[in-house]
């Protein structure tokens, strides 16, 4: 699909029965995501023709959702990249239990934590610093940040991607007897999903682009369309869109369920 062509209502396309409307294969995409998302497009239905009421559905889509950036979608009826992506990538809202709840309001609590490999929610300190990161370039990235957060008084907690998973999962609920990496996790821990049926307090992992499947980043779903990982030692803890980051595969936690 091109995701730059834009779809305009009206585009001179006389029909007798229709009148003035633009049609084809990209309109019936549309409007069967516009359909899945909640979004009303008349009573014809998915008829493949922009008329007055899927231009009106694609309105309220924009008016409540955001573009791949995080940034809302420009209000205007017409189905350009931003929307396009927002369509193809809304994932929507489903009830969450009191469990994943709490999972996702413990990973969001710890937003703006350092970063630092095998950190697992200690108090980070340049000699755990060190023992932790192996390499020297490493080492001098993850002291950077943490000098950084020292001067601006803000949190030296440490994690790593999956230690902001396993620190809830082992050692706060005691629901995992062993620690586990990202691919440890998404293959012993999760339910495997499709984007489709993400829910809050699911996780969604990267592979690597090389060999045998092996996913080594992890990140918590928070079920409005945003994630919160232990990006990096540059970034720390941070809340970001889920488009951000080129996300590959999806898993639902069994002990959570």
């Amino acid at each position: 699909m091109n995701l730059t062509r834009n779809l305009k209502y009206p585009k001179p396309k006389e029909d007798k029965t229709k009148g003035s409307y633009m049609s084809g294969a990209d309109v019936i995409e549309v409007q069967k995501l516009l359909v899945s998302a909640g979004f009303n497009v008349g009573k014809s239905g998915i008829d493949g023709y922009y008329g007055p009421d899927t231009k009106a559905a694609v309105i309220a889509f924009q008016q409540r959702h955001k573009d791949e950036n995080g940034k809302p979608l420009e209000v205007d009826g017409v189905v350009g990249s931003h929307t396009w992506w927002s369509l193809h990538n809304f994932v929507p809202a489903q009830p969450v239990s009191q469990k994943k709840a709490d999972f996702c309001a413990h990973a969001a609590s710890k937003v703006g934590c350092l970063y630092v490999s095998g950190g697992q929610g200690q108090q980070g300190t340049p000699e755990l610093i060190r023992k932790l990161e192996k390499d020297d370039g490493n080492y001098k990235r993850a002291m950077a940040q943490y000098n950084l957060h020292v001067q601006k008084g803000l949190p030296l907690t440490i994690y790593d991607c999956s230690g902001l998973v396993m620190e809830y999962l082992q050692n706060e609920q005691h629901l995992v007897a062993t620690d586990k990496t990202a691919n440890g996790i998404y293959f012993d821990l999760c339910a495997l999903i499709d984007r489709q049926s993400l829910r809050a307090g699911d996780l969604v992992f990267i592979k690597d682009k090389k060999g045998p499947l092996h996913l080594h980043h992890v990140g918590i779903y928070m079920g409005d369309g945003t994630v919160v990982q232990a990006k990096g030692r540059d970034y720390g803890v941070v809340r970001t869109p889920i488009g951000a980051d080129g996300w590959t595969n999806f898993g639902r936690l069994k002990c959570l369920e």
